[in-house]
C-alpha cells in the first residue's frame, strides 16, 4: 500500500485495526477464562504451556516477550507450573547460566485436556464464517504480525 489507509479526517476508532484486535483479545479472553473456571489451569498457564509445547519459546525471557509479562511475573508463572509438575527447568551443559524450559508429560496431558476449551471459543466465534474466510483472516493477521515485528526489530537495532 503506497497511500496510507488511515487519515485524520476519516479516522473512526471502531474501524481501527488496533481497536478491533484489542476488542477481540478482551472478549475472547473473557470467554476462555469463563470456560477455565474451576480448572487447574488458567488461560495464562495454558498459553505458556502451548507456547513451550509448540516450540514458540524455550526460555523464560522468550516467554515473557511473547505474553507481555515482565521477567518477575514470568518467573512466578514458571514457578507455579513447575510446582505443579507441568514444566521443568533444564540448565544447559555448555553454559550453566542458560535455563531452558520444557513441558513435562503431565503438562502435555493438561494442555491436551484444556485445548478443546480454547478451540471451542474460537470455533464458536467463527461459526458463520466460510473456511476460506478464516484462512484469509489468519493469513492477513500473520502478515501484519510479521510487518510489525520487523518494525519492532528495526527500532531495537537503532536504539541499541
Amino acid at each position: 500500500m503506497t497511500e496510507p489507509f488511515y487519515a485524520l479526517d476519516t479516522f473512526e476508532p471502531q474501524r481501527s485495526i488496533g481497536y478491533l484486535i484489542k476488542r477481540i483479545t478482551k472478549t475472547s479472553t473473557s470467554e476462555i477464562d469463563r470456560r477455565f473456571v474451576g480448572r487447574e489451569l488458567n488461560m495464562t498457564h495454558w498459553i505458556a504451556l502451548a507456547m513451550l509445547r509448540h516450540n514458540l519459546v524455550d526460555n523464560c525471557a522468550g516467554l515473557a516477550r511473547q505474553i507481555g509479562h515482565n521477567s518477575g511475573a514470568t518467573t512466578r508463572l514458571i514457578d507455579q507450573l513447575e510446582a505443579r509438575g507441568l514444566v521443568e527447568r533444564e540448565r544447559e551443559h555448555e553454559d550453566r547460566r542458560i535455563v531452558s524450559l520444557a513441558v513435562t508429560e503431565a503438562g502435555r496431558e493438561q494442555l491436551e485436556a484444556m485445548t478443546p476449551l480454547v478451540l471451542g471459543v474460537w470455533n464458536d466465534a467463527l461459526d458463520g464464517f466460510e473456511k476460506a474466510e478464516v484462512v484469509t483472516l489468519i493469513s492477513l493477521l500473520s502478515r501484519l504480525v510479521v510487518a510489525l515485528e520487523a518494525r519492532e526489530a528495526a527500532a531495537e537495532r537503532v536504539s541499541a
